[in-house]
């Protein structure tokens, strides 16, 4: 079986992925920690949120971040060493095919699967959202 064979098991919702040179909306690749959010796992849009460690930006609106981020304490997850906020306020998306280009030339890899207690939050702060729209709802709930 090659790799190829295996792209299929790595997408589906709640998996934790991680791109080292992930484009962000800037054009800069940047390495990136991503969960995904499809329901149905070979849909051709997969939708997605992005997680940071970075908190010296988010620091500056606690209340934003308690209502529209899911917080990972450090040291709880294998897949997030560090203390991680999970941004829920924005789905990303990208075609199925171009993530799988990345796998394939190995430069996305499968971190593990968040548990279902974060992978509740983040779907919950996605079905309330009045910014996020409906077509990518419901590919998520």
């Amino acid at each position: 079986m090659g790799r190829n064979d295996f792209f299929g098991q790595i997408i589906y919702q709640g998996s934790v992925l991680r791109d080292p040179k992930f484009l962000l909306p800037n054009g800069k690749p940047t390495p990136k920690r991503f969960i995904v959010l499809n329901k149905n796992p070979i849909d051709n849009l997969i939708r997605f949120v992005l997680t940071t460690s970075q908190f010296h930006y988010y620091n500056k609106s606690p209340q934003w971040v308690k209502d529209q981020f899911v917080l990972i304490p450090s040291g709880s997850l294998p897949s997030f060493p560090l203390k991680t906020l999970i941004n829920c306020a924005e789905v990303h998306t990208r075609t199925r095919v171009k993530l799988k280009e990345a796998y394939q030339k190995q430069r996305l890899e499968k971190l593990g699967t968040l548990p279902k207690q974060f992978l509740d939050k983040i779907i919950d702060i996605v079905a309330r959202s009045i910014f996020i729209e409906e077509e990518i709802k419901k590919s998520i709930l």
